[in-house]
C-alpha cells in the first residue's frame, strides 16, 4: 500500500513509489531497474494475483533471481487453474411470525 509506506506514522518507509500500472511488463522493468532480493505479490487485489500468475508462467522471477514473498506464485496458479466449486444455493425464505417455541 502506498499509504503504508509514505506517511509519518510507518516504522519504515518505501525508497520509491511507482504509480504504475500493474502488468507483467510494467513488474518486470521495475525488478529489472530496482533488482529487489524478494517480491510482495499479495497485495494489490485480483489484479495483482493475475500479473503474478502471468508472471510465474513466464519465469519472470527465475530470470531476475527474484524471490516471491508471502503467497509462493506457484500456489496462486494452481488456485487461479482450479475448477470453480457449484454455486451456493439458496436459503429457505423465512417467516417473519414467530413459530411455537418464539424464534423466527
Amino acid at each position: 500500500s502506498v499509504q503504508t509506506h509514505v506517511d509519518n506514522k510507518s516504522f519504515s518507509k518505501a525508497d520509491r513509489v511507482f504509480f504504475l500500472l500493474v502488468t507483467p511488463n510494467f513488474v518486470e522493468q521495475i525488478i529489472a531497474d530496482e533488482k529487489p532480493d524478494g517480491i510482495v505479490i499479495s497485495m494489490g487485489g485480483q489484479t495483482a494475483l493475475n500479473c503474478a500468475v502471468e508472471m510465474y508462467q513466464a519465469g519472470t522471477s527465475e530470470k531476475h533471481n527474484v524471490q516471491v514473498l508471502g503467497t509462493p506464485d506457484k500456489l496462486l496458479e494452481i488456485n487461479e487453474n482450479a475448477p470453480n466449486p457449484a454455486p451456493p444455493k439458496p436459503l429457505k425464505k423465512r417467516s417473519n411470525t414467530p413459530n411455537k417455541s418464539g424464534s423466527r
